[in-house]
């Protein structure tokens, strides 16, 4: 009988202590990002050897516009402290400030996936560089966009979290040309995009998307001229507008992402990039007329889980039973 108390004595401590660490334990994880790296430049020739340059528009007439947005949100998060700039950023010039909630993001412009961490985040930055044209001081052919949107979640001792990320690029320029012609656009990019659910997750979703588009309006009317965006199926009518306008090459998407709503999924455990180029053509740009064009690149994320957590009403109880099965086994022991 003394064996079977220590045994029994033994099996009631290893008994709490496991309740303990699955008290203590629940949680839910997500994590989820893209992030893509585009180059475009814009040419006289569909053998894009000869840059258009800003000699070729009317003096003056060149107005440039770059503006950027970041927003890293993170709620439900017990514990968490903001980072870097917890709040959206807009800046003009082509950089914003990188905006962080939760500990772990990158640094400033790295527009680089942290990975899946030990810490909640959600953070959003880009950065552009470049330019479209050639012959603009400090700012070399091709224009170049970073974004990065990443959402990581781990709500322990929580039982729910939620974050939403987004990173928005609008860049361009106005002007009139010297004389009527077409515009070849040239692109190059790398992508890559991942989203996962713990296994542990009762409920919960965790994605990214990625969009980006170049259209040229007539500043006379505000009617679109020309529209195109890559997307990995080459097609002459994906690009849109005025006679002439074609897609001459694609393979690269870049409206991509990645989406997951089942515990334990991954869309990309192999951090597998997408890489490619593309090209198309504008029709025939009028020199009497005044034009816009203008690159949207869009990065949205967004995650949320929730896990099961004991009712602590319910621990009691196991509790008081657990105590009650050695209290028993004590009994049966004296009584022997």
């Amino acid at each position: 009988m003394k064996i079977n108390f220590k045994r029994n004595s033994l099996a009631l401590a290893m008994g709490l202590l496991g309740l303990g660490a699955v008290a203590g334990n629940a949680h839910a994880g997500a994590y989820t990002f893209a992030t893509a790296d585009i180059k475009l430049s814009l040419f006289n020739d569909a053998a894009f050897t000869s840059s258009v340059d800003i000699g070729q528009f009317v003096p003056g007439s060149v107005i440039i516009d770059n503006t950027a947005s970041t927003l890293g949100d993170l709620t439900s998060i017990p514990g968490t402290s903001n980072g870097i700039g917890g709040d959206p950023t807009t800046a003009a010039g082509g950089d914003a400030t990188i905006a962080c909630q939760g500990t772990g993001c990158a640094a400033e412009n790295a527009i680089t996936a942290q990975g899946v961490l030990g810490t909640s985040y959600s953070y959003g930055d880009t950065i552009l560089t470049g330019s479209t044209i050639s012959g603009i001081p400090g700012a070399p052919q091709p224009a170049e966009a970073k974004t990065i949107s990443e959402i990581n979640l781990t709500s322990t001792p929580s039982d729910h979290g939620q974050a939403n990320g987004n990173v928005n690029t609008n860049t361009g320029f106005q002007f009139k040309l010297g004389s009527d012609q077409q515009v070849y656009l040239n692109l190059s990019a790398i992508t890559l995009t991942r989203s996962l659910l713990t296994a542990d997750v009762v409920t919960g979703i965790a994605g990214s998307t990625h969009t980006w588009v170049v259209n040229v309006t007539d500043n006379s009317d505000g009617s679109n001229v020309f529209s195109w965006t890559a997307n990995k199926n080459f097609n002459a009518s994906d690009a849109t507008g005025s006679p002439g306008a074609a897609e001459l090459a694609d393979t690269i998407n870049l409206g991509f992402g990645s989406t997951v709503s089942s515990p334990g999924s991954d869309t990309n455990p192999l951090l597998t990039t997408n890489s490619g180029a593309a090209s198309a053509v504008t029709g025939t740009l009028l020199a009497s007329k005044v034009y816009t064009l203008r690159i949207t690149d869009t990065v949205s994320s967004n995650a949320r889980v929730t896990a099961a957590v004991p009712e602590p009403s319910i621990i009691g109880l196991m509790g008081v039973g657990l105590l009650g099965f050695g209290a028993t086994q004590i009994r049966r022991f004296k009584a022997a």
